[in-house]
């Protein structure tokens, strides 16, 4: 059987448990990044990527048709009502 001064009870127990909860200082610190796991893998005044090779030679051709003269795929689903499934 609840007794009646059980809900004013809980309402308190939980401004409480609230006010102690924000009043905890922040443990982090601003960061330029994000990590998952760990520390971040660049520093926040990188040049470059790491798989990034700055003596790759410039220029060439690309081609956006594929080898059966149909446009590229936007989905391996060979069943899309829209968009264009993979090749072959």
């Amino acid at each position: 059987m609840r007794r009646p001064f059980d809900r004013p009870l809980r309402l308190t127990m939980l401004v409480c448990v609230c006010a102690s909860v924000a009043s905890l200082p922040s443990r982090a610190e601003p960061r330029h990044g994000l990590a998952t796991f760990g520390e971040l893998s660049y520093a926040a005044d990188f040049k470059r990527f790491g798989y990034v090779n700055p003596d790759a030679p410039k220029g060439g051709s690309m081609s956006m048709i594929g080898p059966s003269g149909q446009g590229t795929f936007d989905s391996f689903n060979d069943f899309v009502f829209k968009g264009d499934a993979a090749q072959g």
